[in-house]
């Protein structure tokens, strides 16, 4: 088998030694999900620990982002701390919304605003992954990683949207008997 392995970091220090001392692709990083720029789209990508730490502000757009690095049919997976995780950060009350977020860090060189600690609820991780139109929850394993951190599992869609939306046995015609799905399959042509 042959893989391509690409790994991420925020700190130009940790992707020189991923790059020379353990001999993979690395990339630098970006503070906004939006700014980060990618090679390819990827069979998997895996977040480990990642949103572990990161602020409501960019919590859903993170996961959006990601999920765009997926290749239509691939996986996304990704841990957080869950409620298992309450234990190691002062056993905090976890709000109603089922996100928590406060600045106990070990990273003491990024802002507090892009990076601390957040506890997030099975509920929430659900709610903002249905949020994402292309991705179906595959799995939710709590307090699998390091028997505190939930693992979650998605799987980016190769069908497209509208197949979902209007399977295709269903017809599209419009008021002069002429058939519009063409149409309406390029402007859902979501994947």
């Amino acid at each position: 088998m042959d893989i391509s392995l690409h790994c991420c970091d925020i700190h130009p220090q940790a992707v020189a030694f991923l790059q020379k001392e353990i001999g993979v692709n690395a990339l630098l990083s970006a503070r906004e999900p939006e700014k980060l720029v990618l090679p390819m789209p990827f069979d998997v990508v895996f977040a480990l620990s990642f949103f572990s730490h990161m602020p409501g502000t960019t919590w859903a757009r993170w996961l959006v982002r990601l999920s765009e690095a997926v290749k239509p049919g691939g996986i996304l997976l990704f841990t957080t701390h869950g409620l298992a995780s309450r234990q190691y950060l002062g056993n905090p009350a976890i709000p109603p919304d089922g996100f928590w977020f406060a600045s106990v860090s070990e990273q003491k060189d990024l802002p507090t605003e892009d990076y601390d600690s957040a506890i997030v609820t099975p509920e929430f991780v659900k709610r903002t992954m249905a949020t994402i139109p292309s991705l179906d929850l595959l799995t939710v394993q709590e307090a699998y990683w390091w028997g505190h951190q939930d693992l979650y599992g998605g799987r980016k869609r190769s069908t497209p949207l509208i197949e979902y939306l209007a399977p295709a046995d269903i017809s599209f015609e419009d008021r002069n008997g002429t058939d519009t799905r063409g149409e309406i399959e390029a402007a859902f042509s979501l994947t």
